[in-house]
């Protein structure tokens, strides 16, 4: 279980996680501007986060390398 120390959330935050990319601050807007272009949005964490489910959508039914990699 996550504390939370007391803290408020944000509610369009709760029951999600947080992922966090860095990219050179000139990628930023052509990442943004390729999002855009191909229809995922014109805001960055939109259109990434379309794009990712796009792309679990598309790989659903193919086996992950990841998920049978032994820990």
């Amino acid at each position: 279980m996550t504390k939370r120390y007391g803290k408020k959330i944000q509610a369009s935050r709760s029951g999600k996680a947080a992922i966090c990319i860095f990219v050179k601050p000139e990628m930023k807007s052509k990442i943004i501007s390729a999002l855009a272009t191909r229809g995922y949005g014109i805001n960055f964490q939109e259109g990434i986060t379309r794009l990712l489910e796009e792309l679990i959508e598309k790989t659903s039914g193919i086996k992950s390398a990841i998920k049978n990699k032994s820990t």
